[in-house]
């Protein structure tokens, strides 16, 4: 799905993975969050976890210290975790796009809000992501 804007294009990009340590153990052990990302690199990425109940979370997030490197409350309800970067954050912070917003889908998708500069730009990444074989929706 994309529109244009001024030669440029703005599109939505769900990529499959399965390798966010982060997103998959919030996702194991919470069932009511929001994830998104704050910070998207080639090797960390600073993940945004805002838990919508109530939940006594404070007991098992002690345990994500297991598979981040850092993490900070920064209030009710709310964490950043920095992690290593799945194999979709690694791609597209390797990519010549501007990520405009991000969602995670589940443990299993990553929905990306992108910003190319023209529609050859998006062709040429899908061609991309499908030699490094994550699955684009």
């Amino acid at each position: 799905m994309s529109e244009k804007s001024k030669g440029s294009v703005i599109a939505l990009i769900k990529l499959h993975r399965t390798d966010c340590e982060v997103t998959n153990f919030i996702t194991k052990n919470f069932h009511d969050v929001d994830i998104k990302r704050l910070k998207i690199g080639e090797n960390y990425t600073l993940h945004c976890i805002s838990f919508n109940k109530d939940d006594d979370y404070y007991d098992k997030i002690s345990e994500l210290k297991k598979v981040s490197r850092n993490f900070i409350n920064v209030g009710k309800n709310k964490i950043w975790a920095e992690g290593p970067s799945c194999t979709a954050c690694h791609f597209m912070a390797t990519a010549d796009v501007e990520i405009l917003s991000n969602k995670s889908l589940g443990s299993d998708y990553v929905l990306y809000r992108i910003l190319v500069s023209n529609r050859a730009k998006l062709r040429e990444l899908e061609e991309k992501w499908m030699r490094q074989a994550l699955t684009l929706k």
